[in-house]
Formats: structure tokens, sequence, C-alpha cells
């Protein structure tokens, strides 16, 4: 008898715990996007010697959603964000000296 009540206790919460994961409507689960703009690392790197963009065309040649500009050597957080472009320009010649997602 204990056991039978052992087994449908596991059971109830087994159950309740399935019911209250999150599952996507189609079965198939793609969390890498969530419906954001995405930085394109391939098109940051093509933005490297450029000089003279704006914070704007900068987002429409990479997919950005923000822009963050540094100067070489200035500290940043290290935070990973999706669809941050960080882009390193020379003070002294505007240009871009290096652009990378994150």
């Amino acid at each position: 008898m204990m056991k039978k009540i052992t087994y449908l206790a596991l059971t109830l919460v087994a159950t309740g715990l399935t019911a209250c994961a999150n599952s996507p409507e189609n079965g198939v689960s793609n969390n890498t996007n969530m419906g954001q703009a995405q930085c394109l690392p391939a098109e940051a790197k093509k933005l490297v010697g450029h000089t003279g963009l704006s914070d704007e065309q900068i987002k429409q040649k990479t997919g950005s959603k923000i822009v963050r500009t540094l100067t070489p050597n200035q500290p940043a957080t290290m935070d990973y964000r999706i669809e941050r472009i960080t882009v390193i320009i020379d003070p002294v010649t505007n240009q871009i000296k290096d652009a990378s997602c994150g």
C-alpha cells in the first residue's frame, strides 16, 4: 500500500512539473533570436576602415539595434548582447579600427 502511495505521489509531482514547462506552439524551440534584431558578425567586420558612418548606417549595415562606440583601450562591460554592435573608433582619424557583435 505504501509503495502505491509513493508511486502515485511521484507521478503527480512529475505531471505537475511537466505542466509548468514552457513549450513552443510548433514543437520546435528556437531561443537564439526570440524576435530581436541580431548583429551580423561578418557585416560588422566589413565596417573596419570606414569613417563618418552614423549610428543609423551602422545599424542598417549590421542588423544591430544598439551601437556602442568606444575608443581604443576604453573600458566597457563584458555582457554579451546579441542585438548590439561595439565599434572602436580612432579619436584622431575617426576611422573604425574594430567592430564586433555583442
